[in-house]
């Protein structure tokens, strides 16, 4: 491995000794090696520190770190991000499997292309017991390589999710703010880096992605207690993604320097495929408000 790898590996985890070997050994036995591994304990209290520390052991391209205390899925992501010295960046979440040569099909892809900022693979659903249960079809599989405002009009309109298991340039992902530390936070950096780059599709890169019944997201609580363990209940949580996903677009395109006719452009496809999209959203989180609040008890 050189001085500087070309690739940091980043895996967040907590309490997830049940999955944490199989996430580590996809990492370790991919075909690219000029990477480093690096993980975030956060402060897990099952087996997840001995099962890090063997693997640390055994290959000097890992490194871990623990956190004396819970700070929160959010903020662990982003420990990882501030401490990579990778030029490219991937989180490699404890309950996922990277598929075989995926990390140097993504290499190779962004290699090719230099003004993409990240290139993301194809995703694939896996169960508790690690059987193939087949890709996600209900969202976009495309290469967002148009113009700013087109690449994030697509991107909102279906493709926030398979973006996030991509392989990014770590400089630009920094820039778009890391992961966003919200309820909803998962929709902005997506967002953040259309707006700065194109983002290119590697269908022969296959990303598994776990779904079973500790997985965070999906429920409200859930995804609140992965922003913050302190916080349970938040009012607003998905509502907000709408001024969200506005500010980082508006941000992104002012740092990237975009025509003031460009800018606009990006900001209109925000309005049409994601605020008026998004307030059903606002709906629901109004009726849900007395839970969030604490003023009624959730059934």
């Amino acid at each position: 491995m050189t001085a500087r790898p070309r690739v940091t590996m980043a895996v967040p985890v907590h309490n997830g000794e049940k999955y944490l070997a199989e996430a580590l050994t996809s990492l370790v036995e991919q075909d690219f090696d000029d990477m480093e591994i690096l993980i975030s304990d956060n402060a897990s209290t099952d087996a997840t520190p001995e099962i890090a520390a063997d693997f640390t052991a055994r290959d000097e391209r890992i490194t871990m770190v623990r956190q004396k205390e819970n700070i929160g899925g959010g903020h662990n992501s982003n420990v990882l991000l501030e401490a990579a010295s990778g030029e490219l960046f991937k989180w490699a979440y404890h309950d996922d499997v990277c598929g075989p040569g995926l990390v140097s099909a993504l290499v190779a892809a962004l290699d090719d292309d230099s003004g993409a900022v990240g290139a993301f693979p194809w995703v694939r659903r896996l169960d508790d017991d690690s059987v193939d249960c087949g890709p996600y079809e209900d969202h976009l599989y495309v290469d967002l390589d148009g113009p700013p405002h087109e690449r994030v009009g697509i991107l909102l309109k279906g493709m926030l999710w398979p973006t996030q298991f991509g392989l990014f340039r770590t400089e630009v992902v920094r820039a778009a703010g890391g992961t966003c530390v919200s309820t909803s936070g998962e929709y902005v950096m997506p967002a953040a880096l259309a707006v700065r780059g194109r983002l290119r599709l590697v269908s022969e890169a296959v990303q598994h992605i776990r779904e079973h019944r500790e997985r965070a997201g999906g429920e409200r609580r859930s995804e609140a207690v992965w922003v913050d363990p302190n916080r349970p209940h938040v009012v607003f949580p998905y509502a907000r993604k709408i001024p969200l996903v506005y500010q980082a677009v508006r941000d992104g395109a002012r740092d990237v320097g975009l025509e003031r006719s460009e800018r606009r452009a990006c900001l209109r496809a925000v309005h049409r495929t994601w605020t008026l999209p998004g307030l059903r959203a606002v709906a629901g989180d109004v009726v849900r408000l007395p839970v969030d609040l604490g003023w009624v008890k959730s059934r």
